[in-house]
């Protein structure tokens, strides 16, 4: 993708584990000038009139994204 990609512009990619991010990640390094890896989380929240606090139970992450500017 690396040619096809403007001076300035991003090649962005979604990783479910951090295997493939890392795979990514180093993989990208050698051919663009900046490569960045978030994570991206969700948390429920229980709320209540005394308080609130997270949930014990559900999904607590989504996803790595990895992003390669050019």
């Amino acid at each position: 993708m690396h040619p096809h990609i403007k001076d300035g512009g991003f090649l962005v990619g979604y990783c479910p584990n951090i295997e493939q991010a890392k795979a990514f990640h180093l993989g990208a390094k050698p051919i663009f000038n900046d490569v960045f890896t978030i994570t991206s989380s969700i948390t429920n929240y229980t709320m209540r009139d005394l308080g609130c606090r997270p949930d014990n139970f559900g999904m607590v992450h989504t996803a790595y994204l990895v992003f390669a500017k050019k």
